[in-house]
């Protein structure tokens, strides 16, 4: 599963974060105890507090569209790190841009 990126300073679901989402959407109906924590992330372009608004507008966007396709909204967790945990440095537009991103960390649990 690949993160979602984001544009710089917008917090609305592409067509390829969509297709990405869908992904954990499906495996997620298949697997009805697992839950996620879907982690907001951006640049460091801006104020911190700021950018710490926008990790979780983008955060509760994806908790939103995955909601809106079946999955349950007490299996879903949002955080914000803002620019705190950059996935690289922030030293050239495209490495800013793969900053600006949601990511996943999933919980298995084992149906048995």
């Amino acid at each position: 599963l690949n993160n979602v990126l984001f544009d710089f300073d917008k917090a609305v679901l592409k067509p390829e974060g969509k297709a990405e989402v869908d992904k954990l959407i499906a495996e997620m109906k298949k697997h009805a105890k697992d839950t996620v924590v879907i982690e907001g992330h951006t640049c460091n372009v801006g104020p911190a507090d700021y950018n710490m608004g926008l990790g979780q507008r983008r955060a509760d966007a994806v908790k939103k569209y995955m909601v809106e396709n079946g999955i349950d909204s007490g299996r879903i967790e949002t955080v914000s790190y803002g620019l705190t945990l950059p996935a690289v440095s922030n030293d050239t537009p495209a490495n800013r841009k793969l900053n600006r991103r949601a990511e996943f960390k999933i919980t298995v649990v084992d149906d048995k």
